[in-house]
């Protein structure tokens, strides 16, 4: 039961991610330049590295959970420590030299290489997460990207957009396992089945 939970909440993580990390790269400079101004566009960069470490942070939630599931709280709790220390050193290394853009990177390299020990940790309990749904919400979040370059629209409309193309491609070309997919249509059951004041 567990290591279908696991398959289901890590594909969701990773389709889920995605869009954040395409969105990050491809409009960081209108993000910031909407949210924050222009005189902020340096940080543009930074934003676009922090979209790739969204990803594997989503997934480092999910396996952090599963690891308290199977009985390894303490293993994770060790693995927490180590990740807030990976994370001081590589800041004390990268900022120096690169200013907030080196935090990024020590963020991303940090969750890089926690995800990777998670994975060898929790390999014998529950196996290892879906490549190949990783890969197809993967091909999902790049042909929405690629159609996007190609439709001149403001900011919102083209987010909107990428959105919808995007949970159309993930859901028809199966980006999320049948766990996942199972965990989504029970939350809309629910919610339907459960209207609020009931």
């Amino acid at each position: 039961m567990v290591r279908k939970m696991y398959r289901g909440a890590a594909s969701l993580a990773v389709a889920s991610g995605l869009p954040i990390l395409v969105g990050g790269l491809i409009f960081s400079r209108e993000i910031i330049g909407a949210v924050y101004g222009p005189k902020f566009a340096p940080a543009a960069d930074a934003l676009s590295v922090l979209g790739v470490a969204t990803v594997l942070s989503f997934v480092l939630y999910v396996m952090t959970t599963t690891g308290v599931a199977v009985g390894r709280a303490g293993l994770f709790t060790v693995y927490a420590g180590v990740l807030a220390l990976l994370n001081i050193v590589l800041n004390a290394a990268l900022i120096p030299s690169f200013d907030f853009l080196g935090a990024s990177w020590a963020t991303l390299i940090a969750e890089g290489f926690m995800l990777a020990a998670g994975l060898a940790v929790l390999r014998p309990e529950v196996g290892l997460p879906s490549g190949g749904a990783a890969l197809r919400a993967a091909g999902a979040a790049a042909a929405s990207a690629a159609v996007l370059a190609w439709v001149p629209a403001p900011l919102g409309a083209n987010l909107f957009i990428a959105l919808v193309l995007y949970a159309t491609l993930v859901y028809k070309g199966r980006g999320l396992t049948p766990e996942g997919v199972a965990a989504v249509q029970s939350l809309f059951v629910s919610k339907f089945r459960h209207p609020r004041g009931e």
